[in-house]
Order: structure tokens, then sequence, then C-alpha cells
């Protein structure tokens, strides 16, 4: 996927998704679209360096991947059962419906 910093006049807004690089990527099967701007991994406000590696070494011991987004001026929390040690062969989790 690719994201570009979101900012309004000065403040950092969130990070805006430009692109999803494959049909088939967990983004994609994830529910996220185009635009959509992530503003916090499990409740780690994302918009500084430190914040988004909390946020990242945090996943490693997470049960749970809880993304809070902004669409389109409505707010939505996407989340996910994190599986350890799965089968590359394994399907997919299935994420949770997009919830306001």
């Amino acid at each position: 996927i690719d994201m570009v910093a979101l900012h309004d006049e000065q403040n950092f807004q969130g990070w805006q998704l430009k692109q999803i690089t494959s049909p088939t990527s967990p983004a994609a099967l994830a529910d996220l679209a185009l635009d959509d701007v992530v503003l916090a991994v499990n409740s780690t406000p994302i918009g500084r360096p430190d914040q988004w590696m909390t946020a990242w070494q945090a996943l490693r011991t997470a049960p749970r991947l809880v993304v809070d987004l902004d669409r389109a001026g409505q707010q939505y929390v996407l989340q996910f059962d994190i599986e350890n040690d799965v089968a590359p062969t394994a399907a997919p989790a299935q994420p949770a419906p997009l919830t306001k």
C-alpha cells in the first residue's frame, strides 16, 4: 500500500491511503478504501515517528489489531484478530465489519 501524510493548515491529521498495490493484499481484503485516513493503531496515535514505532512494536504481542480511521468525514474502526505462527497456506483471516 502507498500512504501519504495528511495535514490541514498546520496540523497532522493521519496517514491517507493512496494506493492498494494488490487486490489480494491484506489491505484490500481488510475493507480499506482509497483516501481512508488512518488515525490510530490499537489506540496509539501515529502522528509522530516515535508514536508509529510504539504502535508497530506493540503489534508483536497484540492479540488484536484495531485501526481507527476516517472515511469521507465518518469515523470507523476496523478490528482484526492477529494469528501467530500461521502456516503459509492458511486462508487469510476475515476482518470484522466496519463499525461507527
